[in-house]
């Protein structure tokens, strides 16, 4: 990217500076919690809903920081575009779709009862 920059500003008679800070490491969940999500979502909202294999994205997250040190799963809860905006989480005509609210919750409650059951 410097190199780039450093060709457009020869090409126009100036000069740059270029500091890049890597603040944020991947966002990469652990296979056992994944899973464990995974059963869970499915229990809730049925196997033709959930997606077990969502592309990478590019995305900082400060989940990130967590799974460096505890095995984890950061997960898309599906807020739907039908009859909502299409606007992505950090835009300010973002609408969230209030009815999945009890499908998210079913999700915990059902992944904390997978969780002690596992555990027994």
């Amino acid at each position: 990217m410097a190199d780039v920059a450093e060709g457009i500003s020869q090409a126009n008679g100036v000069s740059f500076e270029f500091d890049y800070r890597r603040n944020y490491p991947a966002t990469i969940n652990t296979r056992e919690e994944s899973d464990l999500a995974y059963g869970a979502a499915v229990k809730v909202a049925g196997a033709d809903t959930v997606l077990q294999d969502w592309p990478p994205e590019m995305g900082a997250e400060d989940f990130s920081f967590f799974l460096r040190h505890v095995p984890g799963c950061y997960l898309f809860i599906g807020n739907g575009t039908e009859g909502h905006s299409s606007y992505s989480l950090h835009n300010p005509r973002y609408d969230f779709n209030d009815q999945v609210l009890s499908a998210g919750a079913s999700f915990w409650v059902q992944l904390v009862e997978d969780l002690l059951s596992k555990s027994e």
